[in-house]
């Protein structure tokens, strides 16, 4: 073989050995249904009281932090809460949310984000329209 097509060929087995990275394996997150809980999008009024119940489960790493925020119509997002999960809650995490709306028109979006240890991040969202 010559010089040239085997330098070709061992910069091609490099670089697909470094290029193979492992995908990330978020973490799950979900909302709770029936009863009380809003699950996804929802027209409501103004001052109401949405219960929005959140489910996590770790996928390859235990979960780490859980964090809510919010932006009202478009603008940025602001942190809600913050929540560093304690031990008997990084396999398994469950929370309840009370949001309640602002007393005016518009679109309040709501982002439920759960991180594990590693730094993944999974997230799920729910727009209410303040009408």
């Amino acid at each position: 073989m010559n010089k040239t097509l085997f330098f070709y060929l061992l910069i091609a087995a490099v670089t697909v050995s470094c290029s193979k990275e492992k995908d990330a394996e978020l973490p799950e997150i979900s909302f709770k249904s029936g009863g009380n809980y809003t699950d996804g999008n929802a027209s409501v009024g103004q001052n109401a009281v949405v219960n929005v119940g959140v489910v996590a489960d770790k996928n390859k790493k235990d979960l780490r932090r859980f964090v809510v925020n919010y932006s009202f119509d478009a603008g940025t997002y602001n942190q809600y809460e913050s929540y560093l999960l304690k031990s008997g809650e990084k396999q398994h995490f469950e929370r309840d949310v009370k949001i309640t709306t602002r007393n005016e028109i518009g679109t309040e979006r709501w982002q439920f984000e759960i991180s594990d240890v590693d730094g993944n991040t999974a997230r799920k969202e729910i727009v209410l329209t303040v009408n």
